[in-house]
This record gives C-alpha cells, sequence and structure tokens, in this order.
C-alpha cells in the first residue's frame, strides 16, 4: 500500500499571494463554486496558490484546478448528484437512513458499499495531474482508526449529524502523491459517517473531514499566508477567526442567506436548489471582492 508522504514547507515571503480554503457543507458546495466563478474574473485567482478543502470542498478544489469555473458550473448544474450517489440511491432514502441516529438502532455498517459515481468522475478527470500542481493542496480527513466497534460508528455518526468534533483532523497533501493515493484521500475526505465506509490510508482509517475541521484554514496559515480567502457554506462568527490566526488577513465569505440544514441544504441536489446557491455565490462573491479585496 501506497505511504502518505508528508512535507514540510519552508516559510516563505507569501505575501503577495492567496490562500484559499473551500468548507464541507454537501450539496451547498455549490454555493462556493458560484462565489470561485466571481473570482475567476479577477487577477487574485491566478495569485491563489496553495488550497485546501474538506469533504465537498476538497472536490470542489479538485474541480477548479482541473476544468474552468464554466465546465465545474455545468458538472454542478447537470451531474453532481449522480457523481456523489449511485444511480439507483435517491437523497430521500439517505436521509431516512440518517434519521435512524435519532433513534436506539441505527445501522452499524455503511449504507452504500461502494461509490461508483465518484471513482468514475476521478477516473476520467486525471486524478495524478494534482501530484504536479504547481499550487501546494490539501484534502482534510478525519482519523478514526481507532473507532471500529458498532457503538463507536454509531458515536461517528451521531457527531457529524449533530455538528459535533469526533476524531483527529489530518490535513493530507494531495501534491507529490500517486494517482491512488490521491484518490483514496479525496474518497476519505468525503466519507460521510453511516452513508460510506471510512477508507484505509497506510493502515489508518480515514472518514469525512468535516468531523474535525470543516473550514480548514490550519494548513494554509501553517505555511505562513498573509492573505487567505476562506469560503464557507454556512456562517461562522467572523471576529472568532480573526482572533484566532491575528497574523492573517482572512477574507471570510459566506452566504448572505441561510442555505438550508441537512436535509434541507446538504442533502439537497434539486436540480433549481443548486441553480440558485450559484447564482447566490456568485453575487456574494461579487460584491465581497469588490467591497474587501479590490478596492
Amino acid at each position: 500500500m501506497n505511504n502518505i508522504k508528508l512535507y514540510t514547507y519552508v516559510r516563505g515571503d507569501n505575501i503577495k499571494n492567496y490562500g484559499l480554503v473551500l468548507g464541507g457543507g454537501g450539496a451547498k458546495g455549490a454555493y462556493q463554486i458560484g462565489v470561485l466563478h466571481a473570482l475567476s474574473h479577477y487577477e487574485i485567482y491566478n495569485e491563489i496558490t496553495a488550497i485546501s478543502g474538506t469533504s465537498i470542498g476538497a472536490l470542489n478544489m479538485v474541480l477548479t484546478q482541473q476544468l474552468s469555473t464554466f465546465e465545474a458550473i455545468d458538472i454542478w448544474k447537470n451531474d453532481i448528484g449522480r457523481i456523489l450517489f449511485n444511480d439507483n440511491i435517491s437523497t430521500s432514502e439517505i436521509m431516512d437512513m440518517l434519521r435512524t441516529i435519532k433513534t436506539s438502532n441505527p445501522p452499524d455498517k455503511a449504507y452504500l458499499k461502494d461509490r461508483v459515481g465518484l471513482v468514475k468522475f476521478f477516473k476520467s478527470i486525471k486524478l495524478k495531474n494534482l501530484s504536479y500542481s504547481k499550487n501546494k493542496l490539501f484534502a482534510t480527513c478525519t482519523d478514526v482508526t481507532k473507532t471500529t466497534s458498532k457503538s463507536s460508528n454509531i458515536e461517528i455518526a451521531t457527531a457529524w449529524y449533530n455538528n459535533k468534533q469526533y476524531g483527529k483532523a489530518s490535513y493530507l497533501p494531495i501534491n507529490n502523491q500517486t494517482e491512488e493515493t490521491i484518490y483514496k484521500i479525496l474518497l476519505a475526505s468525503s466519507a460521510i459517517p453511516l452513508i460510506y465506509q471510512p477508507v484505509q490510508i497506510n493502515g489508518k482509517y480515514y472518514a469525512d473531514g468535516g468531523l474535525t475541521d470543516n473550514l480548514p484554514i490550519n494548513p494554509i496559515n501553517n505555511l505562513y499566508y498573509k492573505h487567505i480567502i476562506a469560503i464557507s457554506c454556512r456562517n461562522v462568527l467572523n471576529a472568532k477567526l480573526k482572533s484566532r490566526y491575528p497574523n492573517s488577513t482572512i477574507y471570510f465569505i459566506k452566504p448572505s442567506f441561510d442555505l438550508g440544514n441537512l436535509f434541507s441544504g446538504t442533502l439537497n441536489f434539486n436540480k433549481e436548489k443548486i441553480s440558485h446557491m450559484i447564482n447566490l455565490g456568485y453575487k456574494d462573491g461579487l460584491q465581497y471582492i469588490k467591497n474587501y479585496i479590490i478596492k
């Protein structure tokens, strides 16, 4: 099995460059694509030299590294549901299964054993190219190696369902990895508890990064970037972020309207809702860029 290669980057002058952070949020990731499309109209988009993503944010990282934002939008509008879920499984069925977390007897095994759509998609876009990217790329996963029993699997799912932390955050680099390792890292970053099994990489088990860090600023901050653009799919206190990263300017972009809860937002891949979130992201992005970044 391939080892994950970890690299320590030398502290450099990243004053002029931008780091990009893409949070998790399932279908709400459509909002991110809208914001990224707005960013692509400006030179700052080409000045982004490091990206970290959690769950759907990691997928959006891949999309925007391999495709234009126009192509990424097309995928979101037409194919994202098929890519993320099996053709014979509806999101309503998944919602029903997740609701069992509230009961005393949720399932102890993943609902979906494979991820055919996502596997096919990854094979079609040549993941190996990411290994040679000039940008530093990270996907956030949650180390759940110690959670192997039925009770602990339920604990993981319950924590995710209730938006509580569980496990240990791991910021896995994409650069200089084999195609197989990149593939596994990306699957792990979006391995929603109870829906998908944790992914084994180098003897450890990893699940959805949203369990521990849904807006992974840490790996970018650790590279000493002075300017970080963080795109969240939900509301987070901006003041709290600023106090946590006092040496960086955080350009925090979040939805101007609530995108919904787990069922009405995160797992809602209705095409009309997707288009609405893309448009909102584009509008919010343009306004934020003009007001706070390009002055």
